[in-house]
């Protein structure tokens, strides 16, 4: 199951911060001799439900989640593999880039991986506009993504592309290497997807 973000509680908190100001404004002036409705009863509450935070944080977990379904990942229709559009963005090792991988939670997703060097080849675009050879969507800050692919007991592959080829590096090598993360999606995945970056290319 895909891990809720901790940041969308502190959201959340923030909302609940603004309901309750704006329950004690409410409550301050409101005359001394004037009986609350009802409805204004529920918002001068003292305290709100754990209930109403839960949906809070639902609504902005689900926003955030299709957001990141059209702004942060990249379907490549060749292959079907379905990518971060960024990568890590500072120099890391290949046991961190595997790592990173490993814990990333983006577009409801936590199955992430790192790519192999195969996988890596296929996303190669030669005639692609920019620095690195890749299709258009995608914000490398660095050549070099490390590949889940080993050499040898200490080093890995990573696909470099600005050159459009593969290097072997020691593990912990890190000058301009990343974590550039992919996932096989499943047919009903792929196809939810498709469909909803074909919606926001049409808005």
């Amino acid at each position: 199951m895909p891990r809720r973000s901790s940041c969308l509680y502190n959201r959340a908190l923030a909302v609940l911060w603004i309901v309750l100001i704006g329950s004690m404004a409410v409550a301050n002036a409101q005359p001394p001799s004037s009986a609350p409705s009802d409805d204004e009863n529920l918002l001068l509450a003292p305290f709100v439900s754990s209930t109403f935070v839960e949906s809070i944080v639902e609504d902005l977990e689900r926003q955030r989640i299709e957001e990141e379904r059209v702004s942060g990942i990249y379907l490549d229709p060749h292959t079907g593999l379905l990518w971060t559009t960024e990568d890590n963005g500072r120099d890391i090792d290949w046991h961190r880039a595997r790592s990173y991988c490993r814990r990333l939670v983006l577009a409801g997703y936590d199955d992430w991986t790192l790519p192999s060097i195969e996988d890596l080849e296929a996303l190669l675009r030669p005639m692609a506009k920019g620095t690195y050879n890749l299709p258009e969507k995608f914000l490398l800050t660095a050549c070099c993504p490390w590949s889940s692919t080993t050499k040898s007991e200490q080093s890995a592959w990573n696909f470099n592309f600005q050159f459009s080829k593969p290097f072997s590096g020691a593990f912990s090598y890190t000058y301009d290497h990343r974590a550039l993360c992919m996932r096989r999606p499943q047919e009903e995945e792929r196809l939810l997807i498709e469909n909803l970056l074909k919606a926001a290319r049409q808005k």
